[in-house]
């Protein structure tokens, strides 16, 4: 069946309205847009024609960023937070096939945070200005310590194996993830005595 690029925009921008529909519609549009071609044999997104207007792009982060009816409209970072929220919604690594197409064209979750990165910082505070600047979990300083301190993670993140920066920086062991029981006794604490007595009433057999 032959793909109509311009339809299938359209049809995203017409639904985008709603933060859901954009979440929902954003990998199958990415998929469809990367993976085919048009008759010619040049890629579908590097054209889309309509009815009064041709657009043109030299590469699949043109089309991303381009703010037309024909692109996404998206900055990286943005859009993989979106790729983020669509695992969320409809279940882990649900656009991990997006994902991997984006990174045969270089984009990955650490390259869009370093390309979206809103401050220039100096060679050797690096961490501490971004830290600073941006916050000690950002993307922005996530990205920075493990391109610094955990290159083959960064590598890999690089390449599209893991879901997102805070994914890779947790398997680096940068970000700390509380178990059940650190979650429990963290509330527990934080409990007067009537809700403890609440508590343990309702998980006393």
């Amino acid at each position: 069946m032959k793909i109509d690029p311009a339809s299938l925009m359209d049809g995203f921008h017409d639904k985008s309205w709603n933060v859901q529909n954009t979440i929902r519609g954003l990998p199958g549009v990415i998929i469809i847009m990367l993976k085919n071609q048009h008759d010619d044999g040049s890629p579908l997104w590097s054209r889309v024609a309509f009815a009064d207007k041709v657009f043109k792009h030299d590469t699949v982060e043109e089309w991303i960023k381009s703010k037309s009816r024909a692109g996404l409209g998206m900055s990286l970072g943005y859009l993989f937070n979106m790729l983020a929220a669509h695992d969320d919604l409809m279940g882990a690594g649900s656009a991990d096939e997006a994902r991997e197409l984006l990174a045969q064209f270089g984009i990955t979750a650490l390259t869009a945070t370093v390309k979206d990165a809103p401050t220039r910082v100096g060679q050797g505070k690096r961490l501490d200005n971004v830290k600073r600047l941006a916050g000690g979990n950002s993307s922005e300083y996530l990205a920075a310590v493990l391109k610094e301190k955990h290159p083959a993670i960064a590598s890999a993140l690089q390449r599209g194996e893991y879901r997102s920066i805070r994914a890779a920086a947790i398997a680096a062991g940068i970000v700390k993830v509380k178990s059940p029981l650190d979650h429990l006794l963290h509330w527990w604490a934080r409990c007067g005595e009537q809700e403890r007595a609440v508590f343990l009433s309702k998980v006393t057999p």
